[in-house]
């Protein structure tokens, strides 16, 4: 696990090795261990290593390969872990390589030489890496098929470039820091920004499961993979017993892959199923030490430490509890928001329990991440199919008319908010002022779907209420063009496929996993998600859906493969998740600061604001808006 930074001269303009160097020391705790540059006339590639796999030196980057057999110079910068690299290194040798180390970053030069933009596909692993082809003069970048690994991009006139992390982009001087009011409008929305865009004008991320190839100033990007192939798979026609067995063989297998590591793996534990599932499954793979860790919160109801003891206990692990208090979240609020690259309303909980990770000593830890989108998990398994069902009465003109009287009274009323959204849904929230106006957009309503609710059952803000929390002079519009909300086809004839697809390719996807790479990756921290792997997906995608969800259980099907493994306070718990008291700390320590920085913004209206921190202060609103509108704030005071 890396940071890599890289400028590409498009105009033999010259390349400032001071600035890559500046923006190198930006992410130094993406790889303390090694550091190094490339450079030739028109690029300059910049690498910092933390070592993982093959410790030693003939492993550093930027690794440059002569290839024997095509004789072709290549030079690469590479984040992340292929863990299927020795079985990739054995056809590779069948075809007449051979090799200077034992490095995982070799193997993608070779698979690059031999099988051109088809290696992609061939890497089981989580990726973000350059290629440089000095022969055709091109540079080559991609990124894995979930997005685990960040990869950014801009391009003027003069130069492209690439990092890891945006902020190591805009170090550069040429590179103009303007808000993308398209973005914020998008935030506010559903708390994340969707892919490609970021928070910043010109800036990029290059999409998830796609290459970028640059040469003389143009840029073609392509897909070497797409997801929702696994969902469209035909269902196989299989019992619960077969189910349950596919189910342990195909996660057994995707944690011995995620083991392949030259140092010590761990694990966060928060007391779920998915992490305990983990460790029972490093404990089966024979793995004799085992560290764990935990984010603990004593004297509140997020404490999940009894639980997290018993899983320890039960599987003889080395654990370490790290208490978490409310003056440490204000303590640790500054160090947070230089390791944000965009607003996210999530991710403190991953800063807190890798903190934990890297007081034990830890290099590389499993995560549980994943496992809800994969196996139902999630309230939005349960709560979206039966808002499919009261579509109907939502689409008709007397259920839009209701939910907006109701929204009349309370404009901040989130639940009325998401469903008069879901109603609008294709016509956007407007200011329906009268019963004629109302008809005709009722009139043009478009199609209802799942896509349409599953947006609004994960939304913060309403289109509407965004408008009520504008100053003036603010805009946040989202123009038809800059919109580009991935995956609207719905070709997946399932409804729980469907929103595991959605689940997937949108919150998981935007937020999560990018959350996660940011605040894993600011304590030196390598975490790997075995539930996010491209072979377990395609098995379980194929197994039918009444088994991941029986009787009203969540993850009936995971429950069932572990029900001999897991203590039953774990197995029968409700859905919480690893959350933080977020909630509590907004309440109390933050709450001088939260108030203080909100009330004096310059970009929100005043009294909505007001209304909004007594509705908070009321328990009349959910945490996550009050601090989404205190990350927005901080971020836009940057600018």
């Amino acid at each position: 696990m890396c940071g890599i930074v890289g400028v590409l001269s498009l105009r033999d303009k010259t390349i400032s090795r001071q600035e890559l160097e500046k923006s190198l020391d930006l992410i130094s705790y993406r790889g303390p261990d090694a550091s190094g540059v490339f450079e030739d006339e028109k690029i300059i590639l910049g690498h910092r290593r933390l070592s993982i796999i093959d410790l030693l030196g003939n492993a550093n980057q930027p690794m440059k390969l002569k290839c024997k057999k095509f004789n072709k110079d290549l030079v690469i910068v590479f984040n992340g872990e292929i863990y299927n690299y020795v079985i990739l290194a054995v056809q590779l040798k069948k075809l007449g390589h051979t090799f200077s180390s034992n490095s995982d970053t070799e193997i993608i030069l070779h698979s690059f030489e031999e099988w051109g933009s088809d290696c992609f596909k061939k890497f089981r692993g989580m990726f973000a890496f350059a290629i440089w082809d000095s022969e055709k003069q091109e540079l080559i970048l991609a990124r894995d098929r979930f997005g685990i690994k960040p990869l950014y991009y801009y391009q003027d006139n003069d130069y492209f470039i690439f990092a890891s992390e945006i902020k190591a982009i805009l170090n550069f001087q040429n590179v103009k820091k303007k808000i993308n009011h398209s973005a914020v409008h998008l935030f506010l929305q559903q708390g994340w920004i969707s892919q490609p865009q970021t928070f910043y004008e010109n800036i990029f991320a290059l999409e998830s499961g796609s290459f970028m190839i640059v040469k003389n100033g143009e840029i073609t990007k392509d897909a070497f993979t797409d997801i929702q192939n696994d969902f469209l798979q035909e269902k196989e026609k299989i019992s619960l017993g077969d189910a349950v067995k596919k189910v342990k063989t195909a996660l057994l297998g995707s944690v011995s892959a995620h083991l392949v590591s030259d140092v010590e793996v761990g694990a966060f534990l928060s007391g779920g199923v998915d992490s305990s599932v983990l460790v029972a499954l490093m404990r089966e793979l024979g793995q004799e030490k085992i560290t764990t860790v935990s984010a603990v919160f004593p004297g509140t109801i997020y404490n999940e430490a009894g639980k997290i003891k018993l899983v320890s206990e039960k599987f003889k692990t080395n654990h370490i509890d790290v208490k978490i208090s409310g003056q440490d979240f204000v303590e640790n609020l500054d160090n947070i928001f230089e390791h944000i690259d965009q607003p996210t309303v999530d991710g403190v909980n991953t800063y807190f329990v890798s903190l934990a990770a890297k007081k034990a000593g830890l290099k590389v830890v499993l995560s549980g991440l994943g496992g809800d989108e994969l196996f139902y998990g999630y309230p939005s398994f349960t709560d979206i199919p039966k808002l499919l069902k009261l579509s109907p009465f939502l689409k008709s003109l007397l259920g839009k008319m209701m939910l907006k009287d109701f929204f009349a009274t309370d404009n901040f009323n989130q639940k009325i908010a998401k469903l008069l959204q879901v109603s609008n849904s294709g016509e956007g929230m407007k200011m329906l002022k009268s019963r004629k106006t109302y008809f005709s957009a009722f009139q043009r309503q478009k199609r209802f779907t799942v896509f349409d609710i599953y947006l609004s059952y994960r939304g913060l803000f309403s289109d509407e209420q965004i408008q009520l929390l504008e100053a003036r002079g603010e805009k946040w519009d989202v123009g038809s063009d800059k919109l580009e909300i991935e995956n609207k086809k719905e070709k997946i004839d399932d409804v729980l496929s469907l929103i595991s697809y959605l689940e997937f390719s949108n919150y998981m996807k935007n937020q999560l996993l990018r959350d996660s790479d940011v605040f894993s990756m600011a304590h030196s921290i390598e975490l790997r998600t075995p539930f996010v792997d491209d072979v377990l997906l395609k098995t379980i995608t194929r197994i039918p859906s009444e088994y991941k969800i029986k009787n009203g259980v969540k993850k009936f099907l995971l429950k069932e493969a572990f029900k001999n493994q897991l203590p039953d306070e774990i197995l029968k718990q409700k859905k919480q998740g690893f959350v933080l008291p977020i909630d509590l700390w907004l309440k109390n320590e933050a709450k001088d600061l939260i108030k203080n920085e909100l009330l004096s913004s310059e970009i929100f209206e005043r009294q909505t604001i007001k209304l909004l921190l007594n509705k908070f202060y009321g328990n009349k609103l959910h945490w996550s808006r009050i601090w989404s509108l205190f990350v927005l704030n901080r971020f836009v005071k940057k600018i």
